[in-house]
């Protein structure tokens, strides 16, 4: 994974004096699910998706972290 400059969404949220705006968070969230997505669409589950495994690239994209939470989906059915 590359380095994300940014750091954790959870430490930007705190560090923004201000709420973010609707359009801000609907970027973020639009990549996280299309991340989601992607991950379930192989066959994975990641079971700990909250802003602290959400890391910001200095492109303001956002990657998906703490991968040793994911499992197989098949291990579920």
């Amino acid at each position: 994974m590359e380095y994300c400059k940014g750091g954790a969404v959870d430490s930007f949220l705190k560090k923004t004096p201000n709420m973010l705006s609707e359009n801000a968070l609907a970027t973020i969230l639009i990549q996280v699910l299309s991340g989601l997505a992607y991950i379930h669409e192989n066959g994975k589950i990641h079971r700990d998706i909250k802003a602290a495994n959400l890391l910001l690239t200095s492109y303001a994209k956002i990657k998906i972290g703490e991968w040793r939470t994911l499992l197989f989906a098949c291990q579920f059915s």
